[in-house]
């Protein structure tokens, strides 16, 4: 029919993929203002409404991720403990299905990391470990890479975002190097 029409199928089917797209963008951004303002319930309640709205949306799906990691909280209690646990378990639920379907790098890369921190926090640090050592090298980041392909000023500017994530990265890494060990000490006194 699309081809006797000469339509596309979303035109056949009546599906505007940039109006959908622009609603998305919309939802995720009245998602983030909510979870900026602490309102968690209400930004879960919208992504998943929006979720089974479009169901095929990746890019939802990396916010449903992202929120469910951000609502696992270490807490003493057994139900705290059991509610964290849920929300990383979901956490992984959206994060496979990203894997199994999008080919959006970046949506992958997020996925991997969280499915990293996930299973970590869950105690399977052996599969956090697998997935982490399947992740490339630092070397072959885009910021590397742009800085050493892009000429004249979007070098120079491909170099400033290298020199900050790479001082961002030692920053997080000299905050975070006293590692404990499993029988209570530290690397460092």
């Amino acid at each position: 029919l699309c081809h006797v029409f000469n339509v596309t199928a979303d035109e056949l089917l009546g599906i505007d993929r940039e109006k959908e797209e622009a609603e998305i963008k919309r939802i995720n951004a009245e998602a983030n203002l909510l979870l900026d303002r602490a309102h968690k319930a209400k930004a879960e309640k919208m992504l998943l409404d929006a979720h089974k709205r479009f169901p095929n949306s990746y890019e939802l799906m990396v916010s449903l991720m992202y929120l469910y990691y951000g609502l696992f909280v270490d807490e003493d209690g057994v139900e705290e403990k059991k509610k964290a646990e849920k929300n990383l378990h979901k956490c992984i639920a959206y994060a496979q299905r990203i894997l199994e379907g999008c080919k959006d790098e970046e949506s992958r890369a997020s996925a991997n990391q969280i499915l990293c921190f996930s299973y970590d926090r869950l105690g399977e640090n052996e599969k956090a470990i697998e997935i982490a050592r399947r992740m490339p090298t630092m070397s072959v980041c885009r910021e590397s890479l742009l800085t050493i392909v892009s000429k004249d000023r979007a070098k120079l500017e491909s170099r400033q975002t290298e020199i900050f994530m790479l001082l961002q990265g030692l920053c997080v890494s000299l905050d975070c190097c006293n590692v404990k060990f499993e029988d209570g000490t530290f690397a460092y006194n």
